[in-house]
């Protein structure tokens, strides 16, 4: 491991990983590991901005943080990179908007969640001394804990206007505070 991925990877409690905390997320060991991060994360983005548009960067910004920190707070003992923590922070974030909404949307991208990440509860278990397994908890937590700040965020649904020229405009949610 190159001193690039020390120095921007997280090491827990050591002053030098805290860096980490906000650049992990963009380091992979190699490129199988880029790749498997890369196609959730890329859906999980697109599920995020489509059903949740007005909160997207403050979950994103959310998970990637308290991901961070908890791994930095409670990891082994070596260096933890990698996007897997954001991936499990969205999932768990679609999964318990559905549980605490109960509105139609969030149910729906509750359950595609579950169906295209089917083995996220495996990726929790210390079963693989190569995968930060910590990471993976902290940003399924992380994930719990936006869907729990942002549960009471309501949704109109369907609110249709018909413009000037004609045009009907459609804007599926709208979030009010």
């Amino acid at each position: 491991m190159g001193d690039a991925y020390r120095m921007f990877s997280i090491f827990p409690r050591k002053l030098s990983g805290i860096t980490g905390i906000v650049t992990s997320a963009f380091m992979h060991g190699d490129f199988k590991h880029l790749i498997s991060n890369s196609a959730p994360l890329f859906i999980l983005c697109f599920m995020l901005v489509l059903t949740y548009t007005k909160i997207t960067y403050k979950v994103m910004l959310g998970v990637l943080l308290i991901s961070g920190l908890g791994t930095w707070l409670i990891g082994r003992e070596a260096y933890h990179l990698g996007a897997s923590g954001v991936v499990y922070g969205l999932a768990f974030f679609f999964i318990f908007m559905g549980i605490f909404r109960k509105d139609p949307v969030s149910i729906v991208t509750a359950l595609a969640t579950l169906m295209l990440n089917g083995g996220l509860l495996y990726g929790l278990l210390p079963l693989d001394g190569k995968i930060s397994w910590e990471g993976h908890l902290m940003g399924a937590l992380s994930g719990i804990i936006m869907a729990f700040v942002y549960r009471k965020f309501e949704k109109i649904d369907k609110v249709v206007a018909e413009e000037d020229d004609g045009k009907i405009d459609f804007m599926p949610y709208k979030y009010i505070k």
